[in-house]
C-alpha cells in the first residue's frame, strides 16, 4: 500500500526528529508492549504500527483464545512472526497478575471489551469484561510497581459513548470534562474506567491514558453497533447485498489513526490520569456513503440507506484540544474520509485477490 508506507515513513521521520541524541528511539527499542485485546481491529493495526514504526523489543497479545481472523487481514506473516501469545479470560485475576508480571511490560495498551449489543444482551458479563478486566490491568501494574519500583505505563480504550446524545451538550464541540449521562450500558462502564483509573493514580500513581474513538472503521472492523460503514464498502466491493444500520452524523476515525495515538500515547512520559476524546472527522452517514460511491461506482447496486434507520444515541461533535496538549501535533494523525476509503477499498481488494476477504459479517 504505497501512500499507506508513504505516510508511516513520515510518522517514523517525525519521531526519529523528535529524539535527542538517539536517546528516545533506543528507549522505544528497548520498550515491551503488552496489548490485551490483540487480535481484534485496534489491537492489530496497533501491532502492525508498532512494527513498522516503534520497532519495540517485545510485543505481547493477551487474549480469550487463538483467532487470527483480523490479525491475518491487517498484519503482515513477517511481523505476526515476532508476537509473543498468552490465552486466558481477561477477568481471571489470578492469571492476569501472573502473565503480566511474567511479561513485565513497560507499556500496556488495553483494548480487550465487549461492545454495545453485547453488553445490552450479557449485562453482567459485559461488566465483568469491561470493568473488571481493566481494574485486574491496573492490580497487575501495582503489584509491579510495587516490586520494580515503577509501573507499566497503561493507554486503555474508553469511548465517545461515555456522551448522552447531541440533545444533552449545549452546541459546540464538547470538552474532555463535560458531564455525562450516557445511554448505554457499554456507556456506564466506560465512564466507571475513567473514574477508577483515576483512582488508581490518585492512591497508587500508576499513569494512564483513557483514549475515547467512536465510528472506527477499516479493514478488520467486522462487528459492532458502528461497524456498518465499513461492512458497506466491503459489501460493495464484494457485490454482496447491504443495508446500513444507523443514520445521522457521528465521528469517524481512521482505524490506523486510532492506533497510531494508543502507542503516542503509551509513549508519552507525562503522568497523571487523563481521558481524552480523540480527533475525528464529523460527518454524516450519507456523506461516508458518497465517499464509498466515488471509489466503487455501482456500490448503489448492493448497498442501501435505510431512512428510518435510528440514529446513535451519542454525540459526536468533541473538543480534542487536551489530547492536542498532552501529545505534539505531529503525534495526532488524522485521515479525512476521502483520503481513507480509497485505502480500505485498496487493501479490501488486495485481501480479495488473495481469497483473503470473507463475508460472515455482512449477514
Amino acid at each position: 500500500y504505497p501512500l499507506r508506507r508513504q505516510r508511516q515513513m513520515c510518522i517514523r521521520d517525525r519521531v526519529s526528529t523528535q529524539s535527542t541524541g538517539g536517546t528516545e528511539l533506543l528507549e522505544m527499542s528497548a520498550s515491551r508492549f503488552l496489548i490485551t485485546g490483540g487480535q481484534g481491529l485496534i489491537g492489530s493495526w496497533t501491532i502492525e504500527y508498532l512494527c513498522n514504526v516503534i520497532k519495540p523489543q517485545n510485543i505481547v497479545v493477551l487474549d480469550l483464545e487463538p483467532n487470527t481472523q483480523i490479525l491475518n487481514q491487517v498484519v503482515s506473516a513477517e511481523h505476526l512472526s515476532k508476537v509473543e501469545y498468552f490465552f486466558g479470560n481477561i477477568i481471571d485475576t489470578k492469571w492476569v497478575k501472573e502473565t503480566i508480571e511474567k511479561v513485565n511490560p513497560t507499556h500496556i495498551i488495553h483494548l480487550a471489551a465487549l461492545q454495545i449489543p453485547t453488553c445490552k444482551v450479557n449485562t453482567v458479563l459485559g461488566a465483568q469484561v469491561n470493568i473488571i478486566g481493566l481494574i485486574n490491568i491496573f492490580e497487575a501494574a501495582k503489584e509491579i510497581k510495587t516490586k520494580t519500583g515503577k509501573a507499566p505505563k497503561i493507554v486503555y480504550a474508553s469511548s465517545a459513548a461515555v456522551a448522552g446524545p447531541a440533545s444533552d451538550y449545549p452546541k459546540g464541540p464538547i470538552k474532555d470534562n463535560a458531564h455525562h449521562i450516557p445511554q448505554t450500558h457499554y456507556g456506564v462502564f466506560k465512564v466507571a474506567n475513567e473514574g477508577n483509573a483515576r483512582v488508581y493514580w490518585q492512591d497508587h500513581a500508576i499513569s494512564s491514558v483513557g483514549l475515547r474513538p467512536m465510528t472506527v472503521y477499516g479493514v478488520g472492523r467486522e462487528i459492532g453497533l458502528t461497524s456498518s460503514p465499513t461492512k458497506a464498502l466491503k459489501a460493495a466491493i464484494l457485490q454482496r447485498p447491504f443495508k446500513i444500520t444507523f443514520s445521522g452524523y457521528t465521528s469517524f476515525n481512521y482505524v490506523l489513526d486510532a492506533a497510531a495515538t494508543f502507542v503516542q500515547c503509551a509513549l508519552s512520559t507525562k503522568e497523571g490520569a487523563f481521558a481524552f476524546n480523540c480527533k475525528c472527522e464529523v460527518a454524516s452517514v450519507d456523506q461516508f456513503f458518497e465517499a464509498i460511491k466515488k471509489e466503487v461506482p455501482d456500490a448503489e447496486k448492493y448497498v442501501s440507506l435505510d431512512p428510518n434507520a435510528p440514529t446513535i444515541p451519542i454525540a459526536y461533535d468533541f473538543d480534542f484540544s487536551g489530547l492536542k496538549d498532552y501529545l505534539s501535533p505531529a503525534e495526532i494523525p488524522f485521515t479525512a474520509i476521502v483520503d481513507a476509503v480509497p485505502l480500505v477499498a485498496k487493501h479490501f481488494r488486495s485481501l480479495r485477490e488473495k481469497n483473503l476477504l470473507h463475508d460472515k459479517d455482512l449477514s
